[in-house]
């Protein structure tokens, strides 16, 4: 057995191992608690991709990070698309419940990146098993390649997303450096722009993050996004008040500024 074989056959493992099946748990258990400032977030996300939709009039749509879909106008999409994919590397069971009654919607589970799980996941491997060095130039994959045509891709608040799990993957079980991580994460975004570039595009993104001390009020500022976002005659912006409470940095409230392109 070849080892991508082994890696489809393992797949439920190996995600759990990286990290995706809990970050996905974690996204709907912290929008329970978070509801109401990630409800303004979540309507602007919505609105600019119902924006998108008016102006590229597409009728077949790619949606990438669907997830929990709640970022989406499901019901705006089915109804002006005749065709929808939502793509993502694991969908909920509740969630293909839920659009099993679309006949217009399929969705596809997939490595959005164009294979950078697989290869961070074999090299690991290799790094565990035989002590040979990770060869960054493996990793990246090939950018997201649409399993169909369509008319118009929406990166839904997943390019920041992107790398986080397979660079802390990698931190977490080799030696590599944070210059080098960094390289990789700029190269995965880098892919991931180029590649919606092909036909009309919506890029949604977190890009900054502020934290803000809550005792004495202190904020510092990191860039999310690393690589250089593409030029568009439209574009909008808005704050994501993302964690209130202090638990997802102790001590510490979290907001991103997010960035719509299209």
């Amino acid at each position: 057995m070849g080892i991508f074989s082994f890696l489809m056959h393992k797949k439920p493992d190996i995600l759990k191992e990286m990290g995706f099946v809990n970050d996905q748990d974690g996204i709907i258990y912290r929008y329970a608690r978070e509801k109401e400032g990630w409800d303004i977030h979540l309507n602007n996300s919505k609105q600019a991709i119902l924006e998108a939709l008016e102006i590229y009039k597409p009728t077949t749509t790619a949606i990438l990070g669907s997830g929990w879909l709640l970022d989406i106008p499901l019901e705006e999409l089915s109804r002006t698309c005749s065709k929808i994919y939502l793509y993502d590397i694991i969908h909920p069971t509740q969630i293909k419940h839920k659009v099993s009654k679309y006949p217009n919607i399929e969705i596809i589970e997939c490595d959005i990146t164009g294979g950078a799980i697989q290869k961070a996941w074999e090299e690991v491997q290799l790094w565990k098993s035989e002590g040979k060095s990770i060869d960054l130039k493996k990793i990246p994959g090939n950018g997201f390649k649409p399993l169909h045509q369509t008319d118009m891709i929406v990166s839904l608040n997943i390019l920041n997303q992107l790398d986080i799990l397979i660079c802390d993957y990698l931190l977490d079980n080799t030696a590599l450096t944070e210059d080098e991580i960094t390289n990789l994460r700029l190269d995965l975004q880098q892919k991931h722009i180029s590649s919606l570039q092909q036909q009309s595009f919506c890029i949604i993104s977190d890009i900054e993050e502020i934290t803000t001390e809550i005792d004495s009020k202190a904020t510092a500022v990191r860039p999310l996004v690393i690589a250089p976002l593409p030029q568009t005659l439209y574009k909008k912006e808005w704050e994501w008040q993302f964690d209130s409470s202090g638990s997802y940095y102790d001590g510490k409230r979290v907001t991103f500024n997010v960035v719509a392109l299209f």
